[in-house]
């Protein structure tokens, strides 16, 4: 079976702007949620509370869109450069990495110790 990675890829469910935090909150299919703080995302530094509060999820919830400030920000960009995933992800795979190259094991389980 093919793998579609549209299909794997996270879709949002919900979004809303808590002004109180000043945050962007999105719910997700799976049932997660993520927030962000609204200025870490170009367009919507300046934006005011009613401009922010106006979120429209597009294409299937694979994109944010603010119609006031015309911003799109795709989910993906937010689990990966805003909340830095893909960065904390390989950071944290490297020292298991380094141990089963050094082993010549590369991709195998380590062995369990007696």
């Amino acid at each position: 079976m093919a793998h579609d990675d549209a299909a794997a890829a996270p879709v949002a469910t919900a979004a809303r702007y808590h002004a109180a935090s000043g945050r962007i909150i999105v719910e997700l299919g799976n049932g997660a949620m993520v927030a962000f703080p609204a200025s870490l995302v170009r367009g919507l530094e300046a934006a005011g509370p009613q401009a922010l509060d106006r979120i429209d999820l597009v294409d299937g919830g694979h994109v944010l869109h603010w119609s006031g400030p015309g911003v799109y920000l795709p989910l993906l960009t937010v689990l990966t450069d805003i909340l830095g995933a893909r960065a904390q992800l390989k950071r944290l795979a490297a020292p298991a990495m380094r141990r089963a190259q050094r082993r010549g094991e590369e991709g195998d389980p380590p062995r369990r110790r007696r």
